[in-house]
């Protein structure tokens, strides 16, 4: 009995770890893609630290490719309407790799800003959302 257990507990955790994103990963990636949004739509600190998270949100949300473009990614472009400036909107609205900034590609996630910008490339410091998890480790421990 346990080990069937086991293996179910196992296949399920396999199963859902495949198509889900790490976490590590959409933090990265959506630290690279505010930086840019910020460098490009000149965003100010209060509009950098909530585009950060609406695109953390954002990346951790979708787990399979017809989530990309579904309700998370309309819920991302409505929480960036209220974050941005009319102006900026319009321009982000324009630039493809901000609007769809990840698609689905031979069984990987695919981040469209990366074939804009150079990797590891970063304009601004880290916002204060960001922290390391060695940190929140390192805290929970004590």
């Amino acid at each position: 009995m346990k080990r069937r257990l086991y293996t179910l507990v196992l296949t399920v955790s396999l199963a859902l770890g495949l198509s889900a994103m790490p976490y590590s990963v959409a933090r990265e990636q959506a630290l690279y893609l505010t930086d840019k949004m910020a460098y490009e739509l000149r965003l100010n600190s209060w509009q950098y630290e909530q585009v950060y998270q609406t695109n953390l949100d954002y990346f951790l949300s979708i787990d399979s490719e017809p989530q990309a473009y579904g309700a998370y990614w309309t819920y991302r472009n409505d929480d960036l309407y209220y974050i941005l400036q009319e102006a900026q909107y319009r321009l982000y609205s324009t630039i493809d790799y901000f609007l769809r900034p990840i698609k689905w590609l031979k069984g990987g996630w695919h981040f469209t800003v990366c074939n804009h910008y150079r990797p590891g490339h970063y304009y601004y410091k880290r916002p204060v959302a960001y922290v390391d998890i060695i940190i929140i480790s390192a805290l929970w421990l004590t």
